[in-house]
């Protein structure tokens, strides 16, 4: 399976930043496209899990630089 993402960040104002992560899936092969038919049974969910890690970790990683600033 072949994958493609990307990381987006675009500037609001000063304090905050919108976050997009693109993500494009290419099966290769027979077992690939089956991972892929079940992802999209189940998108719903899987972008909801996918949301929640990408929030945690930008929480993570404000927090890791604000620390930083003192």
């Amino acid at each position: 399976m072949q994958t493609i993402y990307e990381l987006r960040f675009q500037g609001i104002n000063p304090q905050m930043s919108r976050a997009s992560a693109p993500l494009e899936l290419k099966p290769t092969t027979l077992s690939a496209r089956l991972v892929i038919q079940s992802l999209k049974l189940a998108r719903g969910r899987v972008l909801q899990r996918m949301t929640g890690y990408l929030v945690r970790r930008g929480n993570e990683v404000e927090a890791e630089y604000r620390a930083s600033l003192g």
